[in-house]
């Protein structure tokens, strides 16, 4: 297996067109590079799925997927003559004892290891360090070493033991992505040594694909479940490694390794804190149907709120991080959900429909302005559910069962929207939103995502009140939404007019 710390150099030959070249990989992140070169003239661009595939010399295989090259090699001289070279940007990397082509459907499973996955997939049961082992235990799990290690083994009067129970399935859930599940997987030291010994964990959450799917298909399953797994997180993972499974030339399971050279980072944060697996809202180890349960709904519907949730996704990864571009975003995910999660459209008496009617044609018989527009766009608008109502429509359920912990929930709703219409539109906002921003806009912002994020999870199974029922050390949003909740609604409430006080 060929390393891929940053720097790390490999030659070998690669497929250009209907040429071999020689050439060099270089793995380093978003500057990683094939650097090819050959005597005779090449197009560096002739493969037009651009993938380049090539054997290194120590035989291993590697796939370059979305390759950029310039079109035309540059030409050098050297004592022996000149040459032809150019240097390629793959955005993937993908290598093993198998080749794949963007347009091949031979993956069978896509891995990775989410950043926080430890934390989100909390197994302490799992591993464990025996508390003052019994000479018998000791004695047994030391002759059992002697008769492998064909010598005898000194017992000392401090012995200690560490294990793994064996449990590796975490939970399995059948999904309209496949099979998706997550693991332990336990690396160890097999030598001992003076140095020690260890057992290191490395949870990974697995895609199986009822049929093979092409590279691309399997990495976009896997963002969608990343994109979930950041919700009950409670940040943006980071993937910390990325395999893919297809069959190799014997029928055999083939495990390609998959470079990103270029992929999501979480921004990280001087004052960053990692989730405690106590304010994980869902709990996949201690109740691994209801995580299953609550995954397979949320990704049923995925296809019609995939807009929505990308927009929640890359506000709510800002985590600590507040400005107006943050509430904007906050605010417009809701016009962007589907028709079914939001409010059906207003029923208008006869007289309003015939003095709206009556104006669009007025204002289509004159000429084309951007005046008209605005003003039919407007007239279009008219009975349709408005972003205030959209919002507080999402809140519902939320009222429903924390009503009492989250008081005038609704008001604060409606405040928001305000704040975001003064920022969009401009004119009176009779509330100091620069002044009094750290009083307004994180917390109309917190507002907007949790109620975005957890009425997504209650209409996929979550049991929001048992999770308001648990303490919190506010290492997930949500929990540090709720326990201080009550301070922000105090300040919030002081910085309004008199007129608009909420208490």
């Amino acid at each position: 297996m060929i390393k891929t710390e940053d720097g790390s150099k490999y030659s070998g030959k690669f497929a250009v067109g209907d040429d071999v070249l020689d050439g060099e990989l270089t793995f380093s992140g978003r500057d990683t590079s094939l650097y090819l070169h050959s005597p005779e003239f090449f197009r560096p661009d002739a493969n037009a799925d651009r993938c380049i595939q090539g054997t290194l010399h120590d035989l291993t295989k590697v796939s370059l997927l979305e390759c950029v090259a310039y079109p035309i090699p540059g030409t050098a001289n050297s004592q022996t003559g000149s040459y032809n070279f150019t240097e390629v940007k793959p955005h993937f990397v993908l290598h093993g004892r198998e080749l794949i082509s963007p347009a091949s459907n031979l993956i069978d499973a896509v891995r990775f290891i989410a950043s926080d996955a430890l934390s989100i997939f909390h197994d302490h049961d799992a591993f464990a360090h025996a508390i003052a082992p019994t000479p018998a235990q000791i004695r047994s799990l030391v002759t059992a070493y002697e008769k492998v290690a064909q010598r005898k083994v000194k017992i000392g009067d401090r012995p200690e033991i560490a294990f793994f129970t064996g449990k590796r399935e975490i939970f399995e859930a059948q999904t309209a992505f496949g099979t998706i599940s997550a693991t332990n997987n336990p690396r160890s030291n097999i030598f001992s040594g003076a140095s020690g010994v260890f057992i290191r964990n490395f949870v990974t959450t697995d895609v199986r694909f009822d049929e093979p799917v092409t590279f691309q298909t399997a990495l976009e399953a896997a963002m969608v479940i990343l994109q979930f797994l950041e919700l009950i997180a409670g940040r943006r993972q980071n993937v910390d490694e990325l395999f893919v499974e297809m069959k190799g030339g014997n029928d055999h399971p083939e495990r390609l390794d998959v470079y990103w050279c270029n992929p999501l980072a979480r921004k990280g944060h001087s004052n960053e804190r990692a989730p405690q697996f106590s304010d994980i809202p869902v709990d996949a180890v201690r109740e691994p149907e209801a995580f299953a349960q609550i995954l397979t709904r949320w990704l049923e519907r995925h296809e019609t709120w995939k807009v929505a949730r990308s927009r929640f996704s890359a506000s709510f990864s800002e985590e600590n991080c507040y400005d107006t571009d943050r509430l904007i975003c906050a605010a417009n995910m809701y016009d962007l959900l589907p028709g079914s999660a939001v409010p059906t459209d207003v029923e208008l008496p006869a007289d309003l429909i015939l003095a709206r009617d009556q104006c669009r044609t007025i204002f289509r018989a004159l000429p084309d302005s951007s005046e008209r527009s605005s003003v039919l766009g407007t007239l279009g608008r008219v009975g349709k559910s408005s972003l205030k109502r959209k919002a507080r429509h999402r809140a519902v359920p939320i009222v429903e069962a924390l009503g009492q912990r989250l008081p005038h929930l609704n008001e604060v709703i409606d405040c928001a929207i305000d704040c975001r219409n003064f920022f969009v539109h401009g004119g009176d906002a009779r509330v100091d939103y620069v002044g009094r921003f750290f009083d307004t806009v994180p917390f109309l912002t917190d507002t907007l995502e949790f109620v975005f994020g957890a009425s997504d999870l209650m209409e996929a199974g979550w049991d929001i009140v048992a999770w308001a029922k648990k303490g919190t050390t506010m290492s997930h949003p949500f929990g540090a939404y709720r326990a201080s909740y009550s301070g922000h609604l105090s300040a919030l409430n002081d910085a309004l007019p008199t007129d608009r006080k909420l208490f």
